[in-house]
């Protein structure tokens, strides 16, 4: 698992989500992709986004096709939705599956110590 630090700085009230994002999206790679190597990986960008990407090398899926009873990837967008991220998911058959999350966080939620610094 590869993670910046920055990145983990990161405490606002949408992190739980987030956090279950990435649970949810590693509970299906566990049930369904048959999967030998996952990468999870927590990063920043240019300061103001927060971007979660999971890949995996599991059998991989037809994003195009809805499966009944089945409602994870339902579960997801719905979720990146309540805290206004940007959530792609690219996967063909047996090329794995890859799951992004792009959260704008404003550096003042990061930072709080800096930016009050900075106001003075």
């Amino acid at each position: 698992m590869a993670r910046r630090s920055e990145a983990a700085r990161f405490g606002d009230e949408r992190a739980e989500t987030l956090f279950r994002i990435a649970e949810e999206a590693l509970r299906n790679i566990e049930r369904h992709a048959m999967a030998t190597r996952v990468m999870v990986t927590l990063a920043m960008s240019n300061d103001t986004h927060l971007s979660l990407q999971i890949e995996d090398d599991g059998i991989g899926f037809d994003t195009g096709l809805s499966r009944p009873g089945h409602f994870g990837l339902v579960g997801l967008r719905e979720q990146a939705q309540l805290i206004d991220a940007e959530l792609h998911i690219r996967s063909a058959p047996n090329e794995g599956a890859t799951l992004s999350v792009t959260l704008r966080i404003a550096p003042e939620v990061l930072w709080p110590l800096d930016a009050a610094a900075h106001s003075t």
